[in-house]
């Protein structure tokens, strides 16, 4: 049996069966022919070794043919998806859950977006306003910590910026995501 297909059949299940060396009459020739014996299971060993490499590849290679023609597939149905919801949603702008006998079709408003255009005047910004979302030393500002702390302290957002204090912070850009436009969607099995 050649090691690919002894590597084939351990994954038809079949079980490993190997002779045991005998260790008795400890001459010369015997340990000559054990030291022989060795040499000849590390290059077995090694021909196992490669060849396992050769095979795991050639099912790496497969599996990612498959998965690209699924992924493939997948798009095209999403995007059809995709589609309708949108279509269903302009006629009812409630119908961001449709549920069918196979599964749910989700949609939801996508995030909104705060872009830094200047990063030097938002951190000067946040290291006088925004306190708890710097670490000091050199001023770093986290910037999940500033958009949390932003969220609560905004008292309004005008023209993609982002009030506080009667004024806009510097350096922060904020999108805000169009309820029809801007959406995720997804579908979930039953």
């Amino acid at each position: 049996m050649t090691v690919t297909d002894d590597l084939m059949a351990a994954l038809e299940g079949d079980e490993v069966t190997a002779p045991i060396a005998d260790p008795d009459n400890s001459t010369i020739d015997t340990v000559t022919e054990w030291v022989a014996q060795v040499v000849r299971l590390d290059a077995r060993e090694a021909e196992y070794v490669e060849a396992h490499k050769a095979a795991v590849a050639k099912l790496n290679a497969r599996k990612d043919e498959r998965l690209a023609a699924i992924e493939e597939q997948r798009g095209y149905l999403t995007d059809a998806i995709e589609t309708y919801h949108r279509a269903r949603l302009a006629q009812d702008p409630e119908a961001k859950s449709i549920p069918t006998p196979a599964g749910t079709m989700k949609s939801t408003k996508k995030q909104d977006q705060w872009v830094i255009e200047d990063d030097e005047a938002f951190t000067k910004w946040c290291v006088i306003n925004l306190k708890d979302a710097v670490t000091f030393a050199d001023p770093v500002v986290n910037r999940s910590d500033a958009k949390k702390a932003l969220k609560a302290k905004a008292e309004r957002y005008s023209d993609e910026r982002v009030i506080v204090g009667g004024e806009a912070v510097p350096g922060l850009r904020f999108i805000e995501a169009d309820e029809v436009r801007d959406r995720n969607f997804s579908v979930k099995a039953e």
